[in-house]
Parts: structure tokens; sequence; C-alpha cells
């Protein structure tokens, strides 16, 4: 994994996983997902990645190597003709958010690579956000400003503050994928679902739900107002030119 970074992130790669409206199950966007090639030509877990460069230090570098592959990637998508609604949520760090700097390098990126700002969606995770919260707010404000949005990714997993929820300058959360195990029988996950919805839908945010697997989840969590599906169901994550071979030319969205 060193040698890798040591030689530009090489083995290194972006996977895209497809987000669709909940309601039409068309392709709206989709979540840039790191991926690391070992020597053996093995895919390693995500997590293991992570765990790996957050241990050793290196999820800083790495961290800006996938900021600016995947506004590349979106930039360059758009502008072969697909929507320009088009959204690529991209996943960031507490630490990110600590640097003074931050949103000022995100939003110099976005202009070299000509992207909208409201093109790119920035997830953080509810726990790492909620330990650190004061420190992040500002680039939080600062992003938000610019017309970048922020979704709250695996919500209700960690604190589940609904005054941090209120006060902070989110567009949208995620509902992890442990909420949907039966999710057709299970009383407790059907109401935190439901009620989750509405008091987003309240403030005003979107609410995404992932892990979507069966068509009966989506059904069941479809009826409770959700705005986005992200899931196996709809499409496991892909090589960039895998997915534009399955949702641009098959849709003719490209010119």
């Amino acid at each position: 994994l060193s040698h890798s970074i040591r030689n530009t992130q090489d083995n290194f790669l972006l996977y895209y996983q497809p987000l669709v409206d909940a309601h039409s199950e068309t392709l709206i966007g989709a979540e840039a997902l790191l991926r690391w090639i070992s020597p053996n030509k093995d895919i390693i877990s995500p997590e293991r990645v992570i765990a790996a460069l957050e241990a050793t230090g290196h999820m800083d570098g790495v961290g800006a190597w996938v900021l600016e592959q995947a506004v590349c990637q979106c930039s360059r998508w758009i502008a072969s003709g697909i929507s320009r609604d088009f959204v690529l949520h991209v996943n960031i760090t507490a630490e990110d958010l600590m640097r003074p700097n931050y949103s000022m390098s995100v939003i110099s990126l976005l202009s070299r690579y000509a992207l909208d700002p409201s093109n790119i969606i920035l997830e953080i995770t509810e726990t790492s956000l909620m330990q650190s919260v004061s420190a992040c707010r500002q680039n939080l404000i600062r992003l938000r400003k610019a017309g970048i949005r922020i979704s709250l990714d695996d919500f209700g997993t960690g604190y589940s503050s609904l005054n941090y929820l209120r006060e902070l300058p989110v567009d949208e959360i995620k509902i992890d994928r442990a909420f949907l195990e039966n999710i057709h029988k299970d009383r407790y996950n059907h109401s935190f679902i439901s009620a989750m919805v509405i008091l987003a839908h309240s403030i005003p945010r979107h609410v995404c739900i992932e892990g979507i697997e069966t068509k009966e989840q989506a059904d069941t969590v479809r009826a409770l107002g959700a705005d986005v599906f992200q899931g196996f169901h709809f499409g496991r994550p892909i090589a960039a030119t895998e997915f534009e071979q399955r949702f641009f030319c098959k849709n003719n969205n490209r010119t």
C-alpha cells in the first residue's frame, strides 16, 4: 500500500455505485468509492484499505487524490453530454474539514475542472463529524455557501443528535443499511425510517436510503417517502468505463 502511494497512487482506482430517484428509479448520480489492487491482483475491500491508510497516516494524501479523480471524472461525463443535474457523491473525513483551507481547496479544484458545485455532494459519516463538529463547522458553512452540498452518511448509527441535525449545514441524510434489515416486518426499523423521513423533510433535508438489495425493500421504503435509493438492487460499484456502458450508453444520455 505504501509503495502504491509513493508511486502516485499506483493500483488505486475509483468505482462508482449508482444513485437513483426513489420514485422513478431513474439514475440521478453515483457515489465514488475507493478500491486498491494488491500485488496479487486482488481487489482489497475498502474497509481494510481505509483502516490501513489511517493507521499509516496516508489518508489525507489519498483522500485528496480521490476527490480530484472524482471531480475530473464527473467533469468529463457532463462534458460528454449526460444530464447536467448528475451528482457525484465523494466521501471526506472530519480531519479534512478541520483543515482551515480545506473549503478553498475544494472550490479551487472545481474551478480547475470547470465543474459546477451543484454536481458534487460531499459525504461525511455522522460519527466522525459529531466528534469534532465545532472544528468542522466553518468549512461546512463555506462549502455550502459555494453551492456544494453535504450529506451526513451512516445516519442513525452514531450520536443521532437531532439538535445537530437542525443546526449543521447539511443537505441530506443517508440512513444506514442496518435499518433495512427485515424492514417489512421489523416494527422498530420501519418506524425509525418513517420518523426520520418525516423529520428530515420538515427541516427540510433529503433522505437517501443505502443498502437496498431487494425489490421488497425498495417498495417498503418508497412508501415511507424517501428521496434517493442506493444499493445492490440498483447496481454494484463498478469501474468508470463499465458504469458508462451500463448507464449512459444504454439510456442514450451521451452525445
